[in-house]
């Protein structure tokens, strides 16, 4: 061949393309080349690989064993799980055999009828297939004898399974399980909580004189005012924000105030009056000066944000037995009598209400536990999607900083945390105690309008509909917080 039909056929094979086998298995590790690159200074050697990070270790490990496994239950922190298995050869043989006869169902081969397949058949063609299935057989028969064995809880709510097979090879196979459990809800110690003796206030004529004056202003013929600002005894419709709150929160909505003590605090009056129709006022709340110590003492000062709306002048009916028939009272000394009944109702609930909340307060700070990571996420995301669906949040969210952001999704994980603490709480003192989910004897609801203006109203309360979704957690709350709260009442006697 001469050299220029040599150098033809070289090009010629060149421009063919070069077609790569299929390689079948693991690819073999191919070792890395050194660099060429000299390190200069000696005594900087490069910096050594980071070492892979560590697996977190349990904060428990408890042995079983049984006929069929052998069974290691290891705990995580955030109720997480893990049941590693081994596998003994009664239950391997027993998962084969199984597996082969649900595979012979679901094959048809010539010459045997359907499900009459011999064993050797079948091993013989379908390994794979029976390997797989066999596989299926042992993870489930094995979580079973695991779950029997440790007695452990498993999740309930949507719990997620998982498993790997770490070793299979005939007689020797193991596996290890990852889940979630329940949380395991300590008893509450009569040391958990302590409830001060509820203080209800008296209720005086001055009380009484001003509840009249919002049932006046409630039948008052009122005049609307364009021209001028607020001044003393007008009434003022009002929005208020609590600007305290990220974001600020509306406290009042459309609300009338009259520009007496008897109407409003005096903090709000000195923010209003000499106010126009359309301003924005910002302000700190504060308690009156005639308050008592306690009152002062709990108080909690609020910045706010004040939005007049409307300013009217009223024609207010007089107080006498006229008005005591428009809200179903026969005569004055009647409705000044029904009304103290119901504000002594009234200033009752508010302190139970007001117990209720202490012994929330004190029971998400002193009984501690774990909870499943899956449900504190789903009720968080829960909480953050409510929030995205009101516009004045979803607004501000898309302009704050990722500090803020950051800082606010912190404060919904806690949010989050408090409430299903107190749910766990509560449905353990509903099981240990045997206390029975019936809902208590509702009060007949009175018949007047002043029932109806005065009543007192209790928050929380379960919905009379018991296909509502918050109707049981709802009244195990209420059944809880009853139990527990009378409890303290007779230790304290």
């Amino acid at each position: 061949m001469s050299d220029e039909t040599q150098k033809k056929e070289t090009e010629k094979v060149a421009k063919k393309k070069v077609v790569k086998k299929k390689v079948v298995g693991k690819p073999k590790k191919v070792a890395s080349k050194k660099s060429s690159i000299k390190n200069p200074d000696k005594t900087n050697p490069p910096t050594p690989q980071k070492e892979a990070p560590k697996k977190p270790e349990p904060l428990s490990s408890t042995s079983f064993t049984s006929d069929t496994i052998d069974l290691t239950l290891k705990t995580f922190p955030k109720c997480r799980c893990h049941f590693v298995v081994s596998v003994k050869p009664p239950m391997i043989t027993s998962s084969k055999s199984k597996a082969i006869k649900e595979i012979a169902k679901q094959v048809s081969i010539p010459g045997f009828r359907k499900g009459k397949v011999p064993a050797s058949v079948l091993l013989k063609k379908f390994p794979e297939a029976i390997e797989q299935e066999t596989k299926k057989q042992i993870a489930n028969a094995t979580f079973i004898d695991a779950q029997k064995l440790s007695k452990i809880d498993i999740l309930k709510a949507e719990h997620k399974i998982s498993y790997d097979f770490d070793n299979y090879e005939n007689d020797n196979i193991q596996l290890t399980y990852t889940f979630e459990s329940e949380p395991e809800v300590p008893e509450i110690k009569d040391d958990s909580y302590t409830l001060k003796p509820a203080k209800i206030p008296e209720i005086d004529d001055k009380k009484i004189n001003s509840t009249i004056e919002q049932i006046r202003g409630f039948f008052a013929e009122f005049k609307e005012i364009t021209d001028r600002k607020v001044q003393e005894n007008d009434f003022a419709t009002v929005s208020i924000d609590d600007l305290d709150q990220d974001p600020p929160a509306t406290v009042f909505t459309n609300t009338r105030f009259q520009m007496t003590d008897e109407g409003c605090a005096k903090w709000m009056r000195d923010l209003i009056i000499d106010r126009s129709i359309g301003d924005k006022i910002e302000g700190i709340s504060e308690p009156n000066k005639d308050d008592s110590e306690e009152v002062k003492k709990e108080f909690k000062p609020k910045k706010v944000m004040i939005h007049i709306k409307e300013i009217k002048e009223a024609n207010l009916p007089e107080i006498d037995d006229e008005l005591a028939k428009k809200v179903g009272m026969p005569d004055l000394k009647s409705m000044k009598d029904k009304l103290k009944e119901l504000l002594d109702k009234k200033e009752a609930q508010a302190s139970y209400d007001k117990q209720k909340e202490d012994l929330i307060k004190q029971l998400t700070s002193n009984v501690l536990f774990d909870l499943p990571a899956s449900v504190l996420e789903k009720e968080s995301n829960h909480r953050m999607n409510t929030l995205f669906q009101n516009k004045p949040f979803l607004d501000q969210w898309k302009i704050m900083e990722e500090s803020a952001k950051e800082k606010k999704k912190e404060e919904i994980i806690q949010q989050a945390k408090e409430a299903l603490s107190i749910f766990y709480l509560c449905q353990k003192v509903i099981k240990d105690n045997n206390i029975p989910l019936t809902p208590g004897e509702e009060e007949p609801l009175g018949t007047t309008l002043l029932d109806m203006m005065f009543a007192a109203k209790q928050p929380n309360t379960p919905p009379k509909d018991k296909n509502d979704p918050n109707y049981l957690s709802l009244l195990m709350l209420e059944k809880a917080q009853d139990f527990l709260i009378e409890k303290a009442t007779k230790e304290n006697a």
